[in-house]
């Protein structure tokens, strides 16, 4: 299997992986920042990230009660400068990475966090 290696440095939201494997979608939907499984009101399977990362601390947002999607509710934040998710994809299958983001006020600085995504190195720009 190949590594796809995810290297973030503040992930506040939650990612959505879909894999593709011999014509059967397969979609990993990962929740940043919590432990737990779950399965949301559209029927999506979620997992903690505690087995994609070992480093970065869980957050919640302030008020996490009045946010509507739980998987908003929670984040990862990181102090070092480059932080990896790793996830194994099967050698030559494409990866659908849809990345959602949610700031949430979780450090009371009411100033949302600038970074960078990086992909298997190649780097995406944040608008």
């Amino acid at each position: 299997m190949a590594h796809l290696s995810i290297r973030v440095l503040v992930i506040a939201g939650a990612l959505l992986l879909g894999l593709s494997v011999s014509a059967v979608a397969v979609f990993v939907s990962i929740d940043c920042g919590s432990s737990e499984s779950y399965v949301d009101d559209n029927n999506i399977r979620w997992v903690g990230d505690d087995a994609y990362i070992k480093t970065g601390e869980n957050r919640t947002v302030e008020n996490a009660d009045s946010v509507r999607l739980r998987e908003y509710r929670t984040l990862r934040v990181f102090s070092d400068k480059r932080n990896c998710y790793s996830i194994d994809v099967p050698k030559g299958e494409r990866v659908i990475v849809r990345a959602k983001f949610h700031y949430g006020n979780y450090d009371g600085n009411s100033s949302s966090p600038v970074f960078d995504l990086q992909f298997d190195g190649n780097k995406w720009t944040i608008s």
